[in-house]
C-alpha cells in the first residue's frame, strides 16, 4: 500500500492528506507548529483570542468550504454564514447589502462610513466634484441594475 507524507498542516497540507486519503491512500501529515491550520489558526495577542484564518472563509473559496464538509459533514451547522461587515478601529465601517451579488458590495461601497468626499478626492488624487459625480452615476447604475434584475420600479 502507498504511504504519503505531507509536510504542513495548513489548508493546502490539509486538502492534500484529505484529497489522498479519499483516494484510500495512507497518509501522515508532519507539522512543526503544535497545532493544525498553518496561517489559519487561533491566535493569541496580550491575553486577546484572534481568529486569524477569517479571510479563508469568505464564500468565494468555495473550494476549502467543501472540503471542511469533507472532513466534517455536519461543519455547515458550525459554520456562521453572515453578510461582509468590516470595522477598522472605529474609523471606517462598509456593510454589505441584503441583496443579490455583486449589488451587495456595490450598495456597501456607496454606504460605507470613514471617508468624507474630500478625504476620497485626496487619497484618489481628483477633484471633489468628480468623486461626487461618480458617486451620483454609480447610485444610478445601482438602481437601474436592481430594477432590471428585480423587475421593480424604486
Amino acid at each position: 500500500m502507498t504511504h504519503v507524507a505531507v509536510v504542513g498542516g495548513g489548508y493546502a497540507g490539509m486538502a492534500a492528506a484529505t484529497t489522498l486519503a479519499a483516494q484510500g491512500i495512507r497518509v501522515t501529515v508532519f507539522e512543526a507548529a503544535k497545532q493544525l491550520g498553518g496561517r489559519a489558526r487561533l491566535v493569541e495577542y496580550r491575553s486577546t483570542a484572534i481568529d486569524n484564518g477569517l479571510h479563508i472563509l469568505i464564500g468565494a473559496y468555495r473550494e476549502t468550504l467543501r472540503l471542511i464538509t469533507l472532513v466534517n459533514p455536519n461543519a455547515a451547522d458550525a459554520i456562521c454564514r453572515t453578510p461582509l461587515e468590516w470595522r477598522i478601529h472605529g474609523e471606517f465601517h462598509l456593510a454589505a447589502a441584503t441583496l443579490p451579488a455583486p449589488f451587495h458590495l456595490l450598495a456597501g461601497f456607496l454606504l460605507a462610513d470613514g471617508l468624507s468626499i474630500r478625504e476620497t478626492a485626496n487619497l484618489l488624487g481628483i477633484p471633489e466634484g468628480t468623486v461626487k459625480a461618480r458617486v451620483a452615476r454609480a447610485r444610478a447604475r445601482l438602481k437601474q441594475m436592481l430594477q432590471q434584475s428585480l423587475g421593480a420600479t424604486l
